[in-house]
């Protein structure tokens, strides 16, 4: 691996250094669930070592077939922020239907605390 840092490396390396440690504060606050924290602390892992080594991914490159790096950059940065919408759309409907059965149990209890009086 050859150690040639570019700048937009050591801006990737920089920001993944800043937010791999600002996600362990919010896990160690609780603010976050272990899943998602692992999660997270792999991306900004492999943010931070691309950045620091951008031969890891210029093999990927190559081996897919992609013209140039940032072709793989934004292709699986679109592909990742499709999944990633996904599934804050999956957690949003589940919101919604607990709120819907939160409303229907509090009419339903007003309505009987009504009656009863």
């Amino acid at each position: 691996m050859d150690f040639i840092i570019e700048p937009y490396g050591i801006v990737a390396a920089a920001l993944a250094a800043f937010f791999f440690f600002f996600t362990i504060r919010q896990y160690i606050k609780g603010k976050i669930r272990i899943h998602i924290f692992v999660f997270w602390e792999i991306l900004w892992i492999i943010l931070f070592l691309t950045g620091i080594f951008p031969s890891i991914y210029m093999s990927i490159v190559k081996y897919l077939g992609m013209a140039t790096p940032i072709h793989f950059v934004t292709t699986f940065s679109i592909i990742f922020l499709f999944i990633f919408i996904f599934m804050i759309y999956q957690k949003i409907n589940e919101l919604e239907k607990k709120i819907v059965e939160i409303v229907q149990y509090l009419a339903i209890s007003e309505s009987e605390n009504e009656n009863k009086e």
